[in-house]
């Protein structure tokens, strides 16, 4: 015999990244996540978020965060190979250290994403040119 009731189903891509949610009776929320990969969730689970959760072994779980540190210009911890944006420039990363350089002096924000990662954003200042 099928459960009743209300039920929570979250579709998700193949890698786990979550797309719509479904709330609602059962019958109803089955029809809408038919043909799709889809999770159905605890009730009580609380919020369910993109941006800090992902599909993952048929359960929401948290996506784990990345470990930068920044010294100077000099960023460490980078989960590599991932992305990099700056100035909506989209750099590919290769190394788990990073030395950033600019000729303009001025504070700069760098985006680093990579699945299932947070996406994490960090602040490096370009000092003026004192020679």
């Amino acid at each position: 015999m099928t459960e009743t009731g209300r039920v929570t189903m979250v579709c998700h891509d193949e890698e786990g990244r979550i797309g719509d949610i479904f709330s609602g009776f059962r019958e109803s929320v089955e029809r809408d996540v038919q043909g799709r990969l889809a999770i159905e969730v605890a009730a009580g689970i609380g919020e369910i978020s993109p941006e800090t959760q992902y599909a993952s072994e048929g359960k929401i779980t948290p996506r784990p965060q990345m470990s930068l540190t920044v010294s100077g210009t000099n960023i460490a911890g980078i989960p590599a190979p991932c992305t990099c944006t700056v100035n909506g420039q989209v750099c590919e990363v290769d190394e788990e250290t990073l030395e950033f350089e600019s000729p303009c002096p001025g504070r700069y924000e760098l985006t680093f994403e990579k699945w299932p990662y947070q996406t994490e954003v960090v602040t490096v200042e370009i000092a003026p040119r004192t020679d």
